[in-house]
């Protein structure tokens, strides 16, 4: 289990068994939502410069650097 599924997984897990997270759980739960998150942000921005796109979706031009003008 990677990512979301394995957190999905813990919280479901203390939701069945009742259990409140230390602090110190707490925190380490919410660096790693943080970082995936931050994960998901950036590869899709990769993707869509990959597929000819700014990172806001917009159309880019390779050649000029910058979204395109329509």
């Amino acid at each position: 289990m990677k990512g979301f599924d394995a957190m999905r997984s813990v919280r479901l897990t203390r939701l069945r068994t009742s259990t409140r997270p230390t602090a110190d759980e707490a925190a380490d739960e919410d660096a790693r939502w943080a970082d995936i998150s931050t994960h998901s942000r950036n590869n899709r921005a990769a993707a869509a410069v990959g597929a000819g796109l700014g990172s806001d979706g917009a159309a880019f031009d390779p050649d000029r650097g910058r979204p395109m003008s329509f």
